[in-house]
């Protein structure tokens, strides 16, 4: 199966989920990540926002604030279409619109820190 199949295919079986599963699931993930050992290890942690019927991570960043860890989310650049930053997020944080529809924090080059400098990736 090629990628782009593979992809159809499953952005179709996240959507066949009722909302209900998708809230245990989401549910699942806050639980069984907060108590990873590299979870919490780790202060610095990018996450996402849930787009397209993606498994929502909002109970995992609630937990990193909880704990007084950093947030980042991904942010396009806005010149080079091929990069990506990780900006912190806070619940405060301003949103915009990419270029394909989805949130992300209105970018501040200040806010943002080099993927290498990163503790964690969750995606």
């Amino acid at each position: 199966m090629d990628r782009g199949s593979l992809r159809k295919q499953l952005r179709a079986s996240r959507k066949a989920l009722t909302a209900l599963e998708q809230k245990n699931a989401a549910i699942n993930l806050a639980r069984v990540v907060s108590q990873q050992d590299f979870f919490k290890s780790s202060n610095t942690i990018a996450l996402y926002l849930a787009n397209d019927g993606e498994i929502d991570p909002k109970l995992v960043m609630e937990e990193v604030w909880q704990q007084n860890k950093k947030c980042y989310l991904p942010v396009l650049d806005q010149k080079d279409a091929g990069k990506m930053h990780f900006q912190l997020y806070t619940p405060a944080t301003a949103l915009a619109d990419n270029r394909f529809g989805i949130p992300e924090p209105v970018f501040n080059s200040t806010d943002v820190i080099p993927a290498e400098n990163l503790d964690l990736v969750l995606m």
